[in-house]
């Protein structure tokens, strides 16, 4: 095994949040499990035992309290289409990823109140009840899925002009637009 996936931000020197394992995809998340917040805001997280067999609570963690979290989509899809109607035709591409996980390091580092009044921070930093810098766990993994219009083409056809049988004029974009409710960057 061998880690190679960092957080980053104040306060995380070497927070490594990825592991290459066999039996795992590449990118594996390799993180605690956030367990909640206590009363006083503090992050605790689910403690196992050698065996894996859950103990209980603390807010520490070791290695063998982290868990293998599979960041690959469930399923990528795509649907594409062309339309002709007399000169003009009309084709477009969407593609849409499903369920994968995102370390969301951005929010991580702008939803703490620690750095207040210093340093600009994101609001939900005010109500999402952590009292200390927010470390590496589950609760920063956010489900990925999108749906994006990947590109659209609108094109003319001339057709029979002098000394050219056929001329096309067409307007292309890409990447007009993205469905998702990730948060992150």
């Amino acid at each position: 095994n061998h880690h190679y996936g960092y957080a980053e931000g104040r306060g995380l020197g070497g927070a490594y949040i990825t592991q290459l394992e066999v039996g795992y995809p590449a990118g594996v998340f390799w993180i605690p499990q956030h367990a909640g917040l206590d009363a006083a805001g503090h992050e605790p997280y689910n403690n196992y035992d050698a065996n894996g067999k859950f103990i209980g609570t603390s807010t520490g963690y070791t290695d063998q309290d982290r868990v293998f979290i599979d960041p690959t989509p469930d399923f990528t899809w795509g649907f594409t289409n062309n339309f002709t109607y007399r000169n003009f035709d009309l084709s477009f591409f969407l593609r849409g990823v499903q369920r994968q996980k995102i370390f969301a390091n951005s929010l991580m580092n702008l939803e703490t109140i620690v750095y207040l009044p210093g340093i600009n921070v994101a609001d939900k930093a005010l109500t999402n009840g952590f009292t200390d810098q927010p470390q590496p766990s589950t609760y920063w993994l956010r489900d990925g899925s999108f749906t994006r219009l990947e590109n659209v083409t609108l094109g003319y056809n001339l057709k029979n002009l002098r000394g050219i049988s056929r001329l096309r004029l067409y307007l292309a974009a890409t990447n007009l637009f993205v469905i998702t409710n990730y948060e992150g960057i």
